[in-house]
């Protein structure tokens, strides 16, 4: 009987079938609407290419497809996706089937750079990314979970003083954890995270969903500060996904 790897090659003969042009853009911290508004004109531009809109909790994929082979379709394939990658090139984290945690492992590995995680928002899933990629022993050292206040002040050398004026969830606090941690394991890269996952917890100022994020690379540092949802289990996966997007852009030198 004849199966599917005979037919297709028949088919293709037949219907003088090529496969069709497609491409991958993957994209994290920014949302469709503001991607729509970036690139909206490009795409009414090119609108005989096929472009699909893929919204993950992880970013947001675009994938274009061309509909036919013919030379002036693949001329305008190209001008849309050289277009979009343009002005969204900061975003834009990988253009294959990768994630973050991927990419940050590729460059730790291109640069010899090792990397530690002091985390307290995040509980340990930016440890657990990590470690789900194989040979992330060659560069990544250990997770520091902090909980609490104390393990902070313990494990990680954060001033009482800090957290008493500043409270844990603070800029000021995720400074400290991120050079603590960097320190306690002598690594190159550091990552820190400390907020408010929900559901309780909140403030007047500081709402359910607040949280800091720090990275380090050598004595280069940054820290932003993020206002995720209400949901618990989505805040700690954006917070993760958001501290490794942070350490990349560090680690790239991309502002």
């Amino acid at each position: 009987h004849l199966t599917e790897k005979d037919i297709l090659p028949m088919l293709k003969e037949i219907f003088n079938l090529q496969p069709l042009k497609t491409h991958l853009l993957r994209t994290t911290g920014i949302p469709e609407s503001r991607i729509i508004e970036k690139i909206g004109d490009l795409v009414e531009t090119y609108k005989n290419i096929r472009m699909a809109f893929l919204p993950r909790f992880r970013g947001v994929d675009l994938r274009f497809t061309a509909p036919d082979n013919n030379a002036r379709t693949l001329s305008d394939f190209d001008a849309l996706v050289n277009g979009v990658r343009q002005r969204l090139q900061k975003y834009i984290f990988t253009e294959d089937e990768l994630e973050i945690e991927e990419i940050i492992g590729r460059i730790l590995k291109l640069k010899l750079f090792t990397l530690s995680v002091a985390e307290s928002f995040t509980g340990g899933l930016i440890g657990d990314m990590i470690t789900n990629i194989p040979g992330s022993s060659d560069y990544f050292l250990g997770d520091a979970v902090t909980y609490s206040n104390e393990s902070k002040m313990k494990l990680l050398g954060v001033q009482a003083q800090t957290l008493e004026k500043f409270g844990a969830v603070s800029k000021e606090t995720v400074t400290e954890m991120v050079r603590g941690v960097q320190k306690l394991f002598g690594s190159k890269c550091a990552v820190a995270t400390t907020g408010i996952a929900g559901p309780t917890g909140a403030t007047e100022t500081k709402p359910i969903g607040l949280c800091y994020i720090a990275a380090r690379v050598g004595d280069e540092e940054r820290v932003m500060k993020f206002e995720f949802g209400t949901e618990r289990i989505m805040n700690k996966r954006r917070g993760a996904i958001a501290a490794l997007e942070l350490l990349r852009r560090l680690l790239l030198k991309i502002e």
